[in-house]
Parts: C-alpha cells; structure tokens; sequence
C-alpha cells in the first residue's frame, strides 16, 4: 500500500511571505518554517502526497539535483514526523 505525507490535521498554521509558523497540539510549540519546509508542508497540505511526487514538485520549484531532494528529503520528512508537524497516511 502507498504511503502518502499529509498536515497534521490537529495542527494550527499560519504562512507570512514564504514562511509558516505550526502549532503541535501535543507538545504546544511553535514551528518556524524556513522556505523550503514551507513548500513541503503546502504540498502535503491535507490530502497527503506521495514522496515521489513531492520529490518531482521540489525538483521542478528548486532545479536541485533528483538524488539530493530525495537523500535530504527522507531525513526531513523523519524529522517532521518525529515532532508531529507531518503524519504518514495509507493511501
């Protein structure tokens, strides 16, 4: 079964400029987002994504190498997981 990365749907947000601040209910902490974390939160949003097609997203926004969006990709996404900003969802 595919996996899909979507939003913490018991997550607050709020974008300014490129930036985004998350709430984590569980843990109460603010979130400051970097740009790029910013692009992967949205393109999870809350229907989820498939890593494959958020790696082709990032590929196309960033003209950063395939290989790389994907090795640097696989640690964010654990740690974005980790701390409850992003869940895993079958799809």
């Amino acid at each position: 079964m595919k996996e899909l990365i979507k939003q913490n749907p018991r997550s607050a947000s709020r974008k300014y400029k490129d930036e985004a601040l998350v709430i984590t209910p569980d843990d109460r902490r603010i979130h400051k987002l970097n740009q790029t974390a910013t692009f992967i939160w949205e393109a999870a949003g809350n229907r989820g994504i498939g890593k494959d097609e958020l790696v082709n997203k990032m590929h196309q926004a960033f003209e950063a190498p395939v290989k790389t969006i994907q090795t640097d990709l696989m640690v964010f996404l654990k740690e974005m997981v980790k701390k409850k900003i992003l869940v895993k969802i079958a799809a």
